[in-house]
This record gives C-alpha cells, sequence and structure tokens, in this order.
C-alpha cells in the first residue's frame, strides 16, 4: 500500500490540473497515506480486504469505501479540494483492495 501516495497525487494533478499544495499535501501525508500506521487510507484498505474475504457484493463495499473515505475526510478536517474528490480517493483504495485481495487468491491457488 505504500504506493498509494502516488496514486493520489496523479489522479489530484489529473482531476484538478494542479500539484498538492503544502496543505493539501500535508493533510494526504499525515493523515491519509500510508506514513502514519493509523492513517485513514490503512484502516479503510483493510475494512474492504474484510468485506471482500467474506464475499460482499463488489457495489457494497465500494459504496462502504466512498462512504468510509468521505466520513474520514469531514472527521479529519481535509482541504476543500481534496474533500470534492472523495469518490476518487475512495476509487484507489477500492482498487488497491481488490488487487491486494486477487494476488492472495493466487497464491492460495497455488499453494493447493
Amino acid at each position: 500500500m505504500a504506493f498509494l501516495f502516488d496514486k493520489f497525487k496523479d489522479m489530484f494533478k489529473e482531476k484538478t490540473g494542479e500539484e498538492f499544495t503544502k496543505n493539501e499535501k500535508e493533510y494526504v501525508i499525515i493523515y491519509f497515506a500510508n506514513s502514519n500506521p493509523k492513517s485513514s487510507s490503512k484502516t479503510i484498505f483493510y475494512g474492504a480486504m474484510r468485506c471482500l474475504r467474506a464475499f460482499y457484493p463488489l457495489p457494497v463495499v465500494k459504496a462502504m469505501v466512498q462512504g468510509e473515505v468521505k466520513k474520514a475526510f469531514q472527521k479529519e478536517k481535509a482541504p476543500k479540494s481534496i474533500k470534492k474528490l472523495y469518490k476518487e480517493f475512495a476509487e484507489i483504495i477500492f482498487d488497491a483492495a481488490m488487487e491486494k485481495n486477487i494476488s492472495n487468491t493466487i497464491k492460495w491457488d497455488e499453494k493447493s
């Protein structure tokens, strides 16, 4: 999950046409990237992984991730420019959870 900051940064630049400001970068690094052991994105990521392993329907997991990201942004007082892109941030976390889930499934199949 260490690569998520780069994905967040690239997505932000693609959507807004600008780089992170100092305030936005600081927020993403401190509260939402993988630098903090209890970061919001890590908590949301592992929650999504649990749901995927329990065979929850994908649209339900995706909606849950979007809701959790939106709630985290409000709770942590994220900058407005980042709050507007909560669905895109959620999509990155959901995609990472899906990739991890698939790679774990392949590893289990190889052991069998």
